[in-house]
This record gives structure tokens, sequence and C-alpha cells, in this order.
């Protein structure tokens, strides 16, 4: 074997090589990685708008394709629990593919480690400026009050959009049993 057969077998094995790592960062970049890590944080976050591609259940969305958030205040029903595909179905009609804006602050990381926000839909709907999303879906029996949230300020105002919701049978509150 000469010495030019020997460094053309080393330039392939380093060309595969090279490839074999290329073709893996793609894939944890795109496939493996971790939505809610994936991002840097912005501190402009709350003052842009976001996409909203993907809904993961009645209190979680994907926004811009990387960032995983949980609405703040309210907790959707999940797996096999009741109404947890109506929830997911409700937040999915009024978010998927529409740009909604988030703030006014974080409210902190949930117990999933997802960062927590208000959502806002504006001009989803004529009568109103601006849709707070999270408040909606607690007014329509879609979401119940996150005990998670119950020294927050908002924690009184949220209960009582529930207790309405309760009283008047609207969506969960209307077929599934009092826990």
């Amino acid at each position: 074997m000469s010495i030019k057969n020997i460094k053309e077998k080393y330039i392939d094995v380093f060309l595969i090589l090279a490839l074999v790592l290329l073709v893996g960062m793609l894939i944890n970049r795109f496939f493996l990685s971790d939505r809610s890590k994936s991002v840097e944080f912005d501190p402009d976050f709350e003052y842009k708008s976001h996409l909203v591609t993907e809904v993961i259940d009645g209190d979680t969305i994907v926004v811009n394709n990387n960032r995983e958030i949980s609405l703040f205040g309210i907790n959707a029903p999940k797996g096999d629990e009741c109404w947890a595909q109506e929830s997911k179905r409700e937040l999915t009609n009024l978010l998927k593919d529409e740009y909604i804006q988030v703030g006014a602050k974080n409210f902190g990381k949930n117990n999933l480690d997802l960062l927590s926000w208000y959502v806002f839909l504006p001009d989803k709907y004529k009568e109103v400026d601006t849709l707070q999303v999270n408040e909606y879906l607690l007014s329509e029996g879609c979401v119940r009050v996150g005990q998670d949230y119950q020294y927050s300020e908002y924690f009184s105002d949220f209960s009582l959009l529930q207790q309405d919701a309760m009283e008047n049978q609207k969506g969960m509150w209307a077929v599934c049993p009092l826990e």
C-alpha cells in the first residue's frame, strides 16, 4: 500500500465521520432537543408576537416551533381525564396557527419546569380588542384553576370565573364528576 492510498483512506474515513457527526447534530437539534430549554431566554419575549405552532394539551402550547409554554393559573385535564380532549380541542381551535402575545410578566415555572404566562389573542373577536385566553378557558369550563397558584394575586378572580362556569354547567362542569 502506497502512502497516497493511505492518505485517500484517511480522507474518506474523515469525511464519513464528519458526515455522521453533522447528521447527529441535526437529529439532536430538530428531533431530540427539549423545546422548553432549546432556546436561550429572550428578555423581550413578552413584547413580541408569537406564532402558535402546536397545542400540547388544554394549557400548554408551543410557539415559534421551539418554545413550550404553560398558560398561567390554569390546569387542564390530561390524558384520559374527563374533558381532556375537549379542552385541547378548544385551545387548538382558538390558538393553532394564530399569533399571540404573552405578558404582562413571566410568572416563573410551573411544576413541569415550563415558563407560565398570560396569553393574549389580539383581534380574534371583534367584540373585544384582545382575548385573555387563560380567563376565557376558565369561563367556558375548559380548564380548572391551578391549585399551584393559590397564593397568586389572581387566584380569587380565577376562582370566580371557575365558579360561574360551574354554576352555569359550562364545559367540563356539565359532564365531569366533581372532584
